[in-house]
């Protein structure tokens, strides 16, 4: 007979050894595509109890753990484009989505002219989460004066991408502090700043769409944000469709495409979660599987990660000719410790730097320096030892931007938009914390740097690292 004691504890060790894995795979898979939490958790105690009964070692049940989840996620996936005809050849500029897009654009633009919150049932508000009248600055994050804006009502900002733009859910602060509010926040009209990104978005999401995570929405109503700009027929979000609208409606006054001061800037950052949800290689191959499983074809659009990122510039370049490309942050410290031994630690740290230096050696700074692009490095701004440059401000969501460290994002911003000629300048890289002492240096062959292990606080010259964020 099983004492109580004995039982107690073995359920305790059955939960405790569910949180972990729980951590594991909510920072190595998609949630948003298995509806909702309940299905994951599901999942964990299916493959808990079976591994444990077939006395798996724990490192191997995170490893079918991962695979249980991703074939999930690729099944999900896959019916999805099945629904939405991604069998098809890609068309990226589908006049079919236009009207769509150019709808949602307008809804959003009333709703946050109104004062009001789409889908918000609380929070007080004008518009998207309740944006300060002035300019703010926090300890370390920026010397503006109160009054002053930074970003000139002539600058149109479209967010594209991730979390590392789409960040709202992982701060202390989300209403106030998310990057879509604290850019309006320095902007003479807030209301040509734009969120075009979606949590959890993939190059082949922003490319053909995605439907925003129920958790996410339910977090935007939650905290009295604008709702993520949708096409009603399929609930997806079309970046790249929504820029052509918001840039059509600055070609109406003449402004779009350098005729006149007014100019749509895009803002890039995605492929993190390319490399998310093919994490489960590295247990196999290391950085290299990873690397090459990011870039084999999908069904989505026939086509990995480095000819998706090619064709992200390509086609906004064909809606604006303002486009900046993001190098995203190695993630905090505490990110390899929670997920293996400290040996462990260190080498995956290590296979993380080797697959970052080849993502932005090969793929994002040439391609900038072919298109004449600035770059906002993070891997070279965030500190992956400083936790207040990590979710929550603590370093509690190691793969996410914080308050603090979303300024840096904002300032490098407003710096771009102060400084760079497009179509004139040659690509440079900007990063820094300092908003008065942003490092900018020529994006030549010249720029790449020796991987480093501390993270780029303060301008460090450190290697680049994969975009964490999920």
């Amino acid at each position: 007979m099983i004492s109580l004691s004995a039982l107690c504890l073995s359920l305790l060790s059955l939960f405790s050894s569910l949180l972990y894995d729980y951590y594991f795979l909510r920072i190595s898979v998609s949630l948003a595509v298995l509806e909702n939490e309940k299905n994951i958790l599901i999942l964990l105690c299916f493959t808990q109890l079976v591994m444990s009964l077939a006395s798996v070692p724990c490192y191997s049940r995170y490893a079918g753990a991962v695979c249980c989840v991703f074939l999930t996620d690729q099944m999900s996936s896959a019916a999805a484009d099945t629904k939405s005809g991604g069998g098809k050849e890609v068309d990226y500029t589908g006049t079919n989505l236009a009207n769509a897009a150019a709808a949602s654009l307008a809804a959003v633009n009333s709703k946050s002219a109104s004062g009001g919150a789409s889908g918000s049932g609380s929070g007080s508000g004008s518009g998207d989460a309740g944006v300060p009248a002035t300019a703010t600055s926090g300890t370390g994050t920026g010397s503006a004066d109160s009054k002053q804006k930074l970003i000139a009502s002539t600058d149109h900002i479209y967010l594209i991408g991730d979390s590392v733009l789409d960040n709202f859910i992982w701060l202390a602060h989300p209403k106030e502090k998310n990057l879509h509010s604290q850019l309006r926040s320095v902007a003479t009209d807030p209301k040509t700043i734009w969120n075009f990104a979606v949590d959890e978005s993939t190059t082949a999401d922003v490319l053909i769409g995605k439907i925003p995570g129920p958790n996410y929405v339910h977090g935007r109503k939650q905290f009295g944000l604008e709702q993520y700009p949708t096409d009603p027929s399929d609930g997806k979000t079309y970046p790249l469709e929504l820029v052509s609208a918001a840039v059509a409606k600055l070609d109406q006054k003449g402004g779009a495409g350098g005729k006149k001061a007014e100019r749509g800037i895009a803002v890039v950052s995605a492929g993190g979660n390319d490399a998310r949800v093919n994490l489960q290689y590295f247990m196999s191959g290391g950085a290299e599987a990873v690397r090459d499983a990011m870039d084999r074809a999908t069904p989505r659009t026939h086509k990995g990660f480095t000819e998706n990122t090619k064709i992200i510039v390509t086609e906004l370049l064909k809606r604006t000719p303002y486009v900046v490309l993001v190098v995203c942050y190695l993630p905090h410290k505490s990110f390899f410790g929670g997920m293996m031994n400290t040996a462990g630690a260190d080498k995956f740290r290590s296979q993380l730097l080797k697959f970052a230096n080849h993502i932005r050696d090969t793929v994002i700074l040439p391609l900038a320096r072919t298109h004449k692009l600035p770059v906002i490095d993070l891997s070279r701004t965030f500190n992956s030892d400083d936790g207040t440059h990590y979710g929550r401000g603590g370093g509690a969501s190691p793969i996410e931007p914080s308050d603090l460290s979303t300024r840096f994002i904002v300032d490098l911003i407003v710096k771009i938009t102060h400084e760079f000629k497009f179509g004139s300048d040659e690509s440079k890289v900007y990063f820094g914390t300092d908003p008065n002492a942003i490092t900018v240096v020529s994006n030549g062959p010249e720029t790449v740097t020796a991987a480093g292990s501390s993270g780029g606080g303060g301008g460090a010259p450190v290697s680049a690292t994969p975009c964490a964020a999920l």
